[in-house]
């Protein structure tokens, strides 16, 4: 694999997502809160950072996303081609697509590229989940994933010789990449609005997302975290509120495994501190957190969580 920045995120076997660059930022001339206050023909630089904090905050708890549109980040990324449709899919459906999005990828059409394939390891393939309508049920045994992963070796192996003979006999590269597989890796530069990108990542971080697009979006959500911090902080306590708030207890369990998403929840939701520590399904991976609750039941202490 080509070697990458140091500030690249490796994905996959073969991927990665990195940051090309950043447009605004959470307070400046181009930002959220001076986008709002344009209405009333104000700017962001005559109020505290603390002001303009809380109006970054009301505009994600109302969903007012209009005032995100002007941010914009730019992403170089390499993923599985199965990826990038699915990718492609939810980035249209954000409905901002001719001004608030660029996307340009590869072409076989041009290019004659090494072909670089997504090959899941033995411990990677999952079964088919009890619905069968979409996603992945448990992981299968792993001499089961070592035949599978076999397999598919051999497939793309045949594929790539099919496709190396369509060239040597002179056929158009725009055909012969038919011969390629749907785990073809492809490289894509994507510009996105903020409006745009917390769209995706509503719909990718989401836990019935595909387990490979899933880790993507993760990726995208550390650089965001980065650059927006202010907007990133507003975006993940108002998700935070509304997944609880629909009583979604196995998402509360999952974003409880850690001991600072558990404060943040508690201290977002305003939860009883007595009620919490009494959750025994939140703690299924993380027993020191329930010692550390059981060690810390006191209005002192919950009023200094809530402080943070």
């Amino acid at each position: 694999m080509t070697e990458l920045p140091e500030d690249y995120v490796r994905v996959l076997d073969k991927g990665y997502v990195g940051l090309l660059g950043v447009y605004g930022d959470d307070r400046g001339k181009v930002s959220p809160p001076n986008a709002a206050r344009t209405s009333f023909k104000k700017n962001s630089g005559s109020f505290t950072d603390e002001q303009n904090d809380r109006l970054t905050h009301y505009l994600l708890r109302n969903k007012e996303h209009a005032c995100l549109r002007h941010n914009v980040m730019t992403f170089e990324m390499r993923m599985p081609l199965m990826v990038a449709r699915q990718w492609w899919k939810y980035v249209v459906g954000s409905n901002f697509t001719e001004d608030q999005l660029g996307w340009n990828e590869n072409s076989k059409r041009y290019i004659t590229e090494e072909n670089e394939f997504y090959i899941p390891l033995s411990t990677e393939w999952r079964s088919a989940p009890e619905n069968a309508k979409q996603g992945s049920g448990t992981q299968l045994p792993e001499d089961k994933g070592r035949s599978w992963t076999q397999a598919l070796i051999d497939w793309t192996s045949e594929g790539e010789r099919l496709y190396g003979l369509a060239l040597q006999d002179n056929l158009a590269p725009e055909l012969a990449r038919l011969f390629t597989a749907n785990g073809n890796y492809v490289t894509v530069q994507w510009t996105t609005s903020l409006n745009a990108l917390l769209h995706f990542l509503d719909e990718r971080l989401d836990s019935h997302a595909q387990h490979e697009i899933r880790l993507y979006a993760q990726a995208v959500e550390q650089f965001f975290r980065a650059a927006f911090p202010v907007v990133y902080s507003s975006w993940d306590s108002v998700r935070i509120k509304e997944r609880l708030e629909s009583k979604k207890l196995g998402d509360f369990s999952e974003l409880a495994t850690k001991y600072h998403d558990l404060l943040k929840i508690v201290r977002v939701m305003e939860l009883d501190l007595e009620a919490v520590s009494d959750r025994d399904d939140l703690y299924t991976e993380n027993q020191q957190l329930k010692q550390d609750l059981e060690n810390t039941k006191s209005k002192s202490w919950f009023a200094r969580l809530k402080g943070k």
